[in-house]
């Protein structure tokens, strides 16, 4: 046994030497502007900065991830020394979210700003009474039961000042909200079975996920806005009030057929954006659902605002800037109106190497953008960005609404129960081509009584209205005899002569008949059976996926054996690369999703054999040997933290049906395609002194431009480094404990990957935390929590 010390002094070794380590970068900021660092934190006091705002006077407040806040008066414009930095005297901190307005100060933090992680993330008001600078007034507005980077983040004030608004992460439990945009039936909505996360990330947790609300500013009257997104930090409102979020991924999901990149969301009212545990995520084609604005790729979003107020050409004032801390990128994100909706296009502002971006703001007195770096400990400063360009800079107007737009927004005012006028002003725009008109005439009916309209809805005629009103009614109803009505209103609509974003909108319709209101009798399934066994395959990837699904569920005799060809023949459709700029500041995390890239994807394949461990109908031997040797060479296939671990549960979870031991193990063995020899791990051999981080103080890049890569993934396997950790796409055990650390030393300074592995406690992040439990019998068991029961 390697005594621990020993453990992490290798790992520390072995990461230098095996991380593709880079000097901090100048940051390059875009054509005319202008970028300065004003203050460098005093990590021992000041902290990892992770959020900020702005007061009245000009006052810039930060947070530290972990501590107190700071007020910083900061130099004028042209200088860059002089910063002001005094500690905030109030018992709050710890904030993900501060927003300045009417006076007071609102944070999103702890009322134990220096005591360690475990408390509720509670809602607070700080003001000054006596007008001596102080806040000496502190009210609870509203408490959360999520403290870590899932839970509740970022505070913004209302275009019209009158509402506060909140984001919150998937892992914050939906309180009890007292108005919604929609009608909160909420469920998972899966017609074949969920597989939770391979490495245990975010089990149990349920929709609606992560949800951006608004209050009153004293807190009362929670109304749920929009739902359904993985972990948004930080939202922002344009000139015209719609409001955009820059959503995260799964990154343990890359290569799986639900992997959702980090992406730009139009938030709009009573939204779904279907993110779901596990392999659950909705595809963004789901018609009870939106799409994103824009997918940017891996990354961790963090802070979002407009340029609106910014001394910047009309361009940016009216561009979203958005920031990615793993990549170290500040997007501008450019929209332009489209349909209901927009489009939009990113232009990288700004980028640097070891740059931990985290919160931004606008500060009206100087026009200046100012931003932060920082959390998870990461060295922290406060940067400020100004245009030094030709062009003018005074103040751009709104841009002119669409008549789509303002349609949407019209039946977006009908978004609440018991409006006599929804069902009759939002009728006959559900048969609207623009899907984001279809959605809010829908989100509008439901949140009607059913019998009000459901005999209507039953006699309907229209294509896309049949199709939402199915939805909506299966949504809705309890009443299981509703289902084959349901069905028999589907089927008057020719699958034939459907068109591609026909046919997916009938497939999710029938499936939430089946999963709403359960499985269909056996006349409605041969019913069904008889229009669509014969069409699989179609010549569409994404329709092939949600007819198999479907087929699978109705117990087709044929689509196993048509399944498990595709499992070999499935060719993927082309998706958009990730660009070379973004995974070039992702260091060796960005070179291995690039090497990634250039080898064949196989989500499609995938995804029929994953779904094929629900089937129960139609496999013979000849096909669960063709099934199951499928998965040898399928081990070799490169995919996120959780990739290897997701196919090795599929794998098992089939493997279960077969009810013979001798023909289990046969099949296992064809799995495995005899590749599961041991390892040979390299022996330890030092460090042989019990250093500290006071010991590496000063060490630079520079000083290890002469490392041996090769030693150093002997001594990350020698270490047992690579039995918790993925680097370079490869290692991370069957416990896949800890990050990826590919990218770490794009992320990190050298002085953060030391003080982090030699004191691998200062910093965990909730996403990796292990637990130690005593049993009764006092037994110690350690690993992370999948969920509490």
């Amino acid at each position: 046994m390697i005594p621990p010390f020993r453990v992490s002094l290798l790992c520390t070794a072995a990461l230098l030497l095996a991380t593709s380590l880079r000097a901090a970068d100048p940051i390059t900021v875009a054509t005319g502007f202008k970028v300065e660092q004003i203050h460098k934190t005093d990590m021992k006091t000041q902290g990892s900065w992770v959020s900020l705002c702005v007061d009245d006077k000009g006052d810039l407040i930060a947070s530290d991830q972990y501590g107190h806040l700071w007020r910083i008066v900061p130099p004028a414009i042209g200088k860059t020394e002089g910063a002001k930095v005094t500690k905030v005297n109030v018992a709050a901190g710890k904030a993900h979210g501060l927003l300045w307005a009417y006076g007071s100060l609102y944070i999103m933090g702890s009322d134990k700003p220096g005591e360690p992680a475990g408390d509720l993330r509670t809602l607070w008001r700080a003001w000054d009474s006596k007008g001596d600078g102080t806040f000496d007034k502190v009210q609870r507005i509203a408490s959360f039961e999520a403290p870590g980077e899932h839970g509740p983040h970022a505070l913004v004030l209302a275009p019209n000042g009158q509402k506060l608004y909140l984001a919150c992460g998937n892992h914050t439990p939906a309180p009890k909200f007292d108005r919604a945009r929609d009608p909160q039936v909420y469920q998972e909505d899966h017609l074949l079975p969920r597989m939770w996360d391979a490495n245990g990330h975010a089990r149990g947790i349920m929709a609606p996920g992560g949800f951006i609300a608004r209050c009153n500013l004293d807190g009362t009257d929670l109304e749920l806005v929009a739902n359904g997104f993985r972990n948004e930090y930080d939202f922002a409102f344009n000139q015209n009030g719609e409001m955009f979020t820059y959503d995260a991924d799964m990154e343990w999901d890359l290569g799986l057929p639900w992997y959702r990149p980090t992406r730009i969301c139009h938030v709009t009212s009573g939204s779904e954006f279907g993110w779901r545990s596990g392999s659950g995520k909705w595809p963004s084609y789901y018609e009870d659902s939106l799409p994103s604005a824009l997918d940017i790729g891996p990354g961790s979003p963090t802070g979002v605002v407009f340029g609106t107020g910014a001394k910047f050409p009309a361009k940016y004032q009216q561009a979203m800037f958005a920031m990615d801390w793993s990549f170290g990128t500040m997007y501008a994100i450019h929209f332009k109106a489209k349909g209901a909706t927009y489009s939009a296009e990113r232009e990288v502002f700004l980028a640097g190497q070891s740059l931990p971006l985290s919160d931004l703001v606008v500060r009206p007195q100087d026009g200046a953008l100012y931003f932060t770096t920082g959390g998870r400990k990461t060295e922290s400063a406060l940067y400020r960005v100004t245009y030094t360009g030709s062009e003018a800079t005074a103040a751009a107007a709104a841009p002119d609404l669409s008549d789509l737009q303002k349609l949407r927004r019209q039946i977006e005012g009908h978004h609440h129960p018991n409006d006599p006028e929804a069902v009759n002003f939002c009728w006959p725009h559900l048969d609207h081509a623009d899907r984001f008109i279809r959605f809010a005439a829908r989100v509008a009916i439901e949140n009607q009584p059913l019998a009000e309209w459901q005999a209507k809805a039953l006699a309907e005629t229209r294509p896309n209205s049949l199709r939402e009103l199915v939805m909506a009614m299966a949504r809705l109803t309890p009443d299981q005899a509703l289902a084959p009505k349901l069905v028999d209103r589907l089927l008057t609509q020719n699958w034939d002569q459907l068109d591609t974003p026909s046919r997916l909108a009938w497939l999710r319709a029938c499936s939430l008949v089946f999963i709403r209101l359960g499985e269909p009798a056996e006349p409605v399934r041969m019913r069904l059976l008889d229009v669509l066994d014969g069409s699989f395959p179609t010549s569409d990837e994404l329709v092939n996926r949600e007819l198999g699904n479907l087929l699978i569920f109705l117990k087709s005799p044929t689509i196993v054996s048509k399944a498990v060809e595709q499992m070999y023949s499935a060719v993927d459709f082309i998706e958009p690369a990730f660009g070379d700029d973004l995974l070039a500041r992702g260091g060796a995390y960005g070179a291995t999703i690039g090497e990634m890239q250039k080898l064949p994807s196989h989500k499609q394949q995938i995804h029929f054999a994953f779904n094929l461990r629900a089937a129960t109908v139609g496999w013979t031997p000849e096909l669960s040997e063709k099934y199951f040797t499928w998965f040898g060479p399928a081990r070799s296939f490169k995919g996120g933290n959780s990739f290897a671990g997701y196919l090795r549960n599929a794998r098992d979870e089939a493997l279960v049906r077969v009810s013979d031991p001798l023909q289990r193990e046969r099949l296992l063995t064809l799995a495995l395609n005899n590749s599961d020899q041991p390892i040979e791990i390299p022996r330890p051999k030092g460090p042989g002194a019990n250093y500290t981080a006071a010991d590496f103080t000063g060490l630079t890049v520079d000083e290890l431009r002469k490392r041996d890569i090769a030693h150093g993934k002997q001594m990350f396997q020698a270490a047992l480094c690579a039995q918790c950790h993925r680097f370079g796409g490869e290692f991370g055990g069957a416990g896949a404990g800890g990050p990826d650390l590919s990218g770490a030393g794009a992320r990190y300074t050298v002085a953060d990957l030391v003080t982090a592995i030699i004191d691998p406690n200062k910093e965990i992040s909730d996403q990796y935390a292990f637990t130690e439990f005593t049993t009764v019998a006092g037994d110690k068991l350690l690993g992370r929590v999948a969920r509490e029961d």
